[in-house]
């Protein structure tokens, strides 16, 4: 496995996508994949578990105040994603990670970097224990975006796993259908809807997690999980 970055050089941006490759013992590309949002992702290690899944760690851009953050992701063996967490040490300041290996509990410890500012040492060591869903505390894995619980009949999302249609049903009439990536990319954006039933096609996108937002005509929002299985 190969880890790293692509740069797209736009003018007055600072654009670029972290990527995957994976190669056999010659050297012949299996597969080569991107990975990332509208600002500059990398990521600096991977390694290959038991199972052939993969996980990264590297630098995202993608933060609120588009400020490096570090970055762990998972891939299915075919590079298709799983989950994608960002950590702010503290939010405004950079961090990187640079490497990471598996630990005996199915975690993973992770080294990088983190610039304090607020202090008289600017750069600081970081180390970090995640579980097997990269977390540091239970339930982080959607990316501060929660699952809401609804009501039995008040949303109803099927089929799910799906190859990419869905029928989404709501008592509800609602008005906007937004589908975002585990990194918070926005992927689908319908709005205009009239109605409690819409179908939405995502078969173009790759095996995965996602996240359904639903807002209704009274600016109630409902956001489901979704996985996509070709």
């Amino acid at each position: 496995m190969l880890a790293g970055e692509i740069n797209y050089n736009y003018p007055g941006t600072n654009n670029g996508k972290a990527r995957l490759i994976k190669i056999t013992s010659q050297g012949k590309v299996i597969w080569d994949k991107k990975y990332g949002g509208i600002e500059m992702t990398t990521l600096n290690s991977v390694i290959e578990l038991a199972d052939g899944s993969i996980v990264a760690v590297g630098g995202n851009n993608n933060t609120p105040k588009y400020n490096q953050a570090g970055w762990i992701m998972k891939t299915n063996a075919n590079g298709d994603s799983l989950w994608a967490i960002v950590y702010d040490y503290l939010p405004g300041f950079p961090s990187l990670f640079y490497s990471l290996n598996a630990t005996s509990d199915n975690g993973f410890i992770i080294a990088g970097s983190a610039n304090d500012t607020t202090t008289s040492i600017s750069q600081q060591a970081w180390i970090l224990k995640l579980d097997s869903m990269g977390c540091d505390s239970i339930g982080c894995q959607f990316v501060g975006l929660k699952e809401q619980q609804t009501q039995a009949k008040t949303l109803v999302l099927f089929p799910n796993p799906s190859k990419g249609n869905f029928t989404v049903k709501s008592e509800t009439a609602f008005k906007k259908c937004v589908v975002m990536d585990v990194l918070g990319n926005i992927v689908y954006n319908e709005k205009n809807l009239q109605g409690g039933t819409t179908i939405i096609s995502l078969s173009h996108l790759s095996n995965g997690i996602y996240f359904l937002k639903i807002t209704d005509i009274h600016d109630k929002e409902m956001v489901s999980k979704i996985l996509i299985e070709h």
